[in-house]
């Protein structure tokens, strides 16, 4: 039976908090509700005795500040089965690391001396860390295409090349079915080599141009 009075307890905490046990030798694997809790002991629920002295890892979850604490507990006592089953038990932290007791202090809303933040909780306050706008580095504006201007492949550039061509050649043909556009055709021939021998003199000679 447990000697513990109220005032003895540990503080308790501003939301319960979840915990799961294990212990190998007495092949335990138990989930409870911790209700009281400081950085050296704490009250939960277990769902069957333990013997006393009976050390398991637990896993407690502080989901009020989005953390765990992972330590060794050793059961001082343990209460009568209430209606539901459930056993109350006491049990004090072994050897609890410093980050561990950060946590319960931060959790119980004590002052925790200075002390960093666990990574844990470092990457949880990160996470919600209001960033002003003019901390924020600009990106580069890209440039934009205009909306009218299609977009071209090399496929469709030389085929739309030898489109060109070809209606060229067409109508180049038509034009010298009739007499006045064959003498036109000559004339444009004509003024085209004229220009070709001003860029590249002596073309209509190589080519047996007259």
């Amino acid at each position: 039976m447990p000697t513990d009075s109220p005032e003895e307890l540990p503080p308790q905490l501003p939301v319960a908090a979840q915990i799961q046990a294990r212990n190998t030798e007495y092949n335990l694997d138990l989930s409870g509700r911790v209700t009281n809790m400081d950085e050296e002991a704490l009250l939960t629920t277990f769902p069957v005795e333990i013997p006393e002295g009976t050390v398991l890892f637990s896993i407690i979850d502080l989901r009020v500040m989005n953390a765990t604490v992972r330590g060794l507990i050793r059961v001082r006592w343990q209460s009568d089965a209430d209606e539901l089953g459930q056993y109350r038990t006491m049990a004090d932290f072994v050897d609890l690391n410093p980050d561990e007791r950060r946590k319960i202090l931060r959790a119980l809303g004590r002052p925790v001396d200075g002390a960093p933040a666990t990574d844990e909780e470092a990457a949880h306050a990160q996470s919600t860390t209001y960033m002003p706008m003019s901390t924020v580095q600009a990106r580069a504006p890209r440039a934009r295409r205009a909306p009218w201007l299609p977009k071209v492949s090399i496929s469709g550039l030389i085929w739309g090349v030898l489109g060109l061509i070809f209606y060229s050649i067409v109508v180049l043909g038509v034009v010298a079915l009739f007499p006045q556009g064959r003498a036109w055709e000559l004339s444009v021939w004509h003024q085209l080599v004229r220009e070709l021998n001003h860029v590249w003199p002596g073309f209509d000679r190589m080519f047996g141009i007259k």
